[in-house]
C-alpha cells in the first residue's frame, strides 16, 4: 500500500464549491431510509430512535407574541406559584404540608418537573436533567424535612445529624468497596487490613462529608 502523499496545491474556494454538492449528495444517500448499514453492523440491528425533549418552543413563541386567547374565567387565590419545576413543586409541598390548600400551581409545559423531570423505559426510570443537590446543612430545615419524607434518611447520629441512605449518595471522587454490608472509602487491601484499618474506619465514619445526593 502506497503511503499518502501531500496535496500538490491547497484547496481553493472554487474546489470547495465544486466538490460540496457531491459530498452532500453522498451524505444524503448514506442517511436515507433503507441505506446499507456501516461495516460491522448487521442489517437486522434495531434502529436507535429518539426525540428532542424539553421546553416547547411553540408555546414559548406564543407567549412572546401574546397569541393566547382571552381568559374565559377569573379566579382569585391567596397564593400563585409560577412554574412547576423543583422550586415550585417544593413550595407547593411545603404549603400543603403546613395545611395551606388555597393556592394554584401554574406550569407552561404539559407536564410538571422542569429540570427534575424523568422518563421510563422497559429497563428503569431515568433522569432528564439535574437530579443532584448538596447534602443539606443544619440551616436547610425544609430540605432536610423533604428528604426525610422521601425516605432518604436512615437514622440520626448522636449529634442529631441525619444519616442518609448511601444508595442515594454520590461519593466522588473517591472509589469505594462494598464489604460486610457497608461502603468503605478505601479500595486498597492495606487500607482494609493491618496498618490501614484505622484509616478505613475513619473513612467510614460519616455520610455527611463532601458527598452529593
Amino acid at each position: 500500500m502506497e503511503p499518502l502523499r501531500p496535496l500538490k496545491r491547497r484547496l481553493t474556494r472554487r474546489d470547495l464549491l465544486r466538490l460540496g454538492p457531491a459530498a452532500a449528495g453522498a451524505l444524503a444517500l448514506g442517511c436515507r431510509p433503507g441505506a446499507a448499514p456501516p461495516p460491522g453492523v448487521s442489517p437486522g440491528s434495531r434502529r436507535i430512535t429518539g426525540a428532542i425533549v424539553g421546553a416547547s418552543h411553540r408555546i414559548g413563541h406564543r407567549l412572546r407574541e401574546g397569541a393566547f386567547p382571552a381568559p374565559q374565567q377569573t379566579r382569585d387565590v391567596p397564593v400563585v406559584i409560577v412554574g412547576a419545576g423543583i422550586a415550585g413543586l417544593s413550595a407547593a409541598w411545603k404549603l400543603a404540608r403546613s395545611g395551606m390548600r388555597d393556592f394554584v400551581l401554574l406550569e407552561l409545559e404539559p407536564e410538571p418537573g422542569g429540570n427534575a423531570r424523568w422518563g421510563r423505559n422497559e429497563v428503569s426510570a431515568y433522569p432528564w436533567g439535574a437530579h443532584y443537590v448538596p447534602v443539606p446543612g443544619p440551616e436547610a430545615t425544609a430540605v432536610r424535612e423533604l428528604l426525610e419524607e422521601m425516605g432518604l434518611v436512615q437514622d440520626h447520629g448522636p449529634d442529631g445529624e441525619p444519616i442518609y441512605d448511601p444508595r442515594h449518595l454520590c461519593h466522588a471522587p473517591q472509589e469505594r468497596l462494598f464489604i460486610d454490608g457497608e461502603w468503605r472509602g478505601e479500595i486498597s487491601a492495606r487500607a482494609q487490613t493491618g496498618a490501614g484499618a484505622p484509616r478505613a474506619a475513619a473513612a467510614r465514619g460519616g455520610l455527611g462529608g463532601p458527598h452529593r445526593r
